[in-house]
């Protein structure tokens, strides 16, 4: 089993994603998330898992009901 301790911790360094948030903070997020990956090697499903955690409470509902 793989080890996400790490990754989980650099998580935090990420912004969180509001549901209701102007572009150009979107494009921060988008551009944080890109570099967290960056050389990560993680599986596309582990990157979305990861992502999630970025996401605001109202974002993380918002996401469920659409998935």
């Amino acid at each position: 089993m793989a080890d996400y301790s790490l990754v989980n911790k650099e998580i935090k360094c990420v912004p969180t994603l509001y549901l209701i948030s102007y572009d150009a903070r979107y494009y921060d997020w988008e551009d944080a998330m890109e570099d967290f990956f960056r050389g990560c090697g993680l599986a596309s499903h582990m990157q979305l898992f990861f992502v999630k955690k970025t996401f605001s409470d109202n974002l993380s509902m918002w996401w469920r009901g659409i998935t």
